[in-house]
């Protein structure tokens, strides 16, 4: 049931994440440098899901955290 749920939500969303995807490869950073893509994550969750409630430094090393942990 989650499973259905969840990607029906992918589903929905899969042109946002699709260009996304190609803005990230089409400006490309450095390892732990990424300045830019972290902008653009924290700036994409903000707006469409409003979820970003601590500053931007602690924003980017708990994505960083976050995708590492994976």
């Amino acid at each position: 049931m989650i499973r259905i749920k969840l990607m029906e939500r992918l589903e929905a969303r899969k042109d946002e994440m699709i260009k996304i995807h190609r803005y990230l490869h089409e400006n490309p950073e450095l390892s732990f440098e990424e300045e830019k893509t972290a902008k653009y994550i924290l700036d994409f969750y903000d707006i469409a899901e409003n979820t970003c409630d601590f500053n931007h430094e602690m924003n980017r090393l708990r994505i960083g955290r976050d995708f590492m942990s994976r």
